[in-house]
């Protein structure tokens, strides 16, 4: 119990290593059991459309969608909740109510009932516990900050890899409904992932703080500030950034949820189908190992491998598109996976480097608000094109559009950098 009795410690700079690697650790594990929750969406669609017959792809979508939605649109709130009180507090509200949703969804009895239980109660204690897990890196990693992020982000693809087909076998042995209680059990283990999370106290960046945080003469605007809308208003790069952010999770959210789907649709067995979304949890965590080093020893500006990522993307979504052969999805999905998990990392890198350490929580916020927007608006568009047309494929012909509008956006964020960071410098020459 003295972790959670101990007062916080306190150091002049980010001690880049010592507990925060444990910390690391329990950021990893939260995001393989959240986003792995995520990830089996289309083992659950699947699941779903074969026993309640009587409703539409859009109503069964639906489901996963509320979940996505909440999980992101609770970011700024979390987010805020743990800058008040900490990210302790932050994840043990997350832990309690996603193992409590989990556990309600196995009496559901209709879709109304896991719009409720699985989308906003599950969803919304995801998304306390994935909005907290990454901020606090940055109290305790500057040099190393890129390494640690990566590894912590390990944690999305190892959820990938493991729980489609791990879900797939639980739903086959004890059906939908014993699934939810078997992934409750597991959540569970999010408790001792919060405990771990002790707070510390970095006197340079809480200077920072104090330096930058203005008096407000209202509760709205000192609530805007402390949820990120802000930045939106004087950072027009980090603007662009989210709306890249939104397009390209819309993409990707939409293959997570629907390449089971699609797969099964055009005569993948039910059991092979969620081996899609395993490549690309496999092919996502091999990349995520070396991606930390790579930015760390800054080979290659981090904001430019971003449009590169989504042009790679978007040619692996068409192809998902082109083809029904097994051999030739499973080598696109790892192609998409590839690229997703150096996607992530990269991005929350450039996102620090872009509003500094003292709004990359808020920031971190109104990221996770724009991928919560994508998830609804992407599953929903895919399931309503589905319904109207039978067909997934012009789903996924939306997705490579998404991608190519992600690239555009972070190339132009690439340029404004570059000539910002050319005029400072053609400043200081002529002082």
């Amino acid at each position: 119990m003295t972790c959670f009795t101990n007062p916080p410690q306190t150091y002049a700079q980010p001690p880049d290593g010592g507990w925060g690697w444990i910390v690391v650790c329990s950021s990893l594990t939260v995001r393989m059991m959240t986003l792995g929750v995520s990830a089996h969406a289309g083992v659950l669609i699947v699941a779903l459309k074969s026993t309640m017959v009587n409703n539409s792809v859009v109503e069964i979508v639906l489901v996963t969608s509320l979940y996505f939605g909440f999980m992101c649109f609770i970011g700024p709130f979390g987010i805020y909740i743990n800058d008040r009180y900490g990210t302790r507090p932050a994840m043990l509200i997350g832990a309690t109510l996603s193992t409590i949703g989990l556990f309600l969804s196995s009496f559901a009895f209709n879709t109304y009932y896991l719009y409720i239980s699985y989308g906003a109660i599950t969803g919304t204690g995801h998304g306390f516990l994935i909005a907290t897990n990454l901020p606090i890196l940055s109290k305790y990693f500057d040099k190393h900050f890129a390494t640690a992020t990566g590894i912590a982000c390990v944690g999305t693809g190892l959820g990938f890899f493991i729980y489609p087909p791990m879900t797939q076998f639980f739903v086959s042995k004890y059906g939908w409904r014993g699934s939810f209680l078997m992934l409750s059990a597991i959540n569970a283990n999010t408790f001792a992932c919060a405990a771990v999370m002790r707070p510390i106290i970095v006197t340079s960046q809480e200077q920072e703080k104090k330096n930058t945080d203005r008096k407000t003469d209202g509760l709205f605007k000192t609530l805007v500030r402390s949820l990120g809308f802000r930045l939106l208003c004087t950072n027009l790069n980090f603007a662009l950034m989210m709306l890249g952010v939104f397009a390209a999770d819309m993409s990707f959210l939409i293959v997570i949820s629907l390449t089971v789907p699609y797969a099964v649709d055009n005569g993948t067995p039910e059991l092979k189908a969620p081996f899609l979304v395993t490549a690309v949890g496999i092919a996502s965590l091999s990349t995520r190992l070396v991606q930390g080093w790579i930015v760390d020893k800054a080979y290659i500006r981090p904001i430019c491998i971003l449009p590169i990522l989504m042009l790679t993307m978007g040619i692996a979504q068409l192809t998902i598109a082109l083809t029904t052969m097994f051999p030739v999805l499973i080598v696109a999905c790892v192609l998409v996976g590839a690229c997703d998990g150096i996607y992530f990392p990269v991005y929350f890198v450039c996102m620090k480097v872009m509003v500094g350490v003292t709004n990359y929580s808020h920031a971190n916020s109104m990221t996770l608000l724009a991928i919560g927007l994508a998830g609804i608006l992407g599953s929903q568009s895919g399931g309503w094109i589905y319904d109207n047309t039978g067909s997934f494929k012009i789903v996924f012909y939306l997705c490579v559009v998404c991608n190519l509008v992600a690239a555009l956006l972070y190339g132009i964020v690439a340029f404004r950098q570059r000539a910002q960071k050319r005029n400072a410098h053609w400043g200081n020459n002529e002082n």
